[in-house]
């Protein structure tokens, strides 16, 4: 496990179970600066005022959906990687043709994983 004491980052997901999931996997690999949101349309406010150095972003959302919070959280200048589930591996390839930074399959992968995207993610 590697501790991370610096990097901010924010969780976009409609599902409180799997924000709390993914959280859980990033405490475990040390990171401590973690917030929430539970669709787009926040996260992009979030991004504006808190400015984390990654969000995670899940691309089926009510409200504003990831695909289109997507675009303004680059335009912001956010270095985002997707998250999504299962089957939408296409629209995966497309949201890293509008900028995300990479990507999980939900719930497929370990704090391991998602800790060593992330170190890889801030050091591009």
């Amino acid at each position: 496990m590697k501790k991370d004491y610096q990097t901010k980052i924010l969780v976009v997901d409609d599902s409180a179970f799997m924000r709390q999931f993914i959280i859980g996997y990033l405490r475990e690999y040390g990171f401590v600066h973690i917030e929430e949101a539970g669709n787009g349309k926040i996260a992009v406010r979030m991004y504006e005022t808190q400015k984390p150095d990654v969000v995670l972003l899940d691309l089926i959302m009510p409200v504003e959906d990831g695909p289109d919070a997507l675009g303004q959280l680059v335009a912001l200048g956010a270095k985002v990687i997707v998250v999504s589930a299962v089957g939408q591996e296409k629209v995966i390839q497309e949201m890293l043709k509008k900028g995300a930074k990479g990507y999980f399959i939900k719930p497929f992968f370990s704090a391991q994983e998602i800790g060593a995207k992330i170190q890889e993610v801030i050091s591009s």
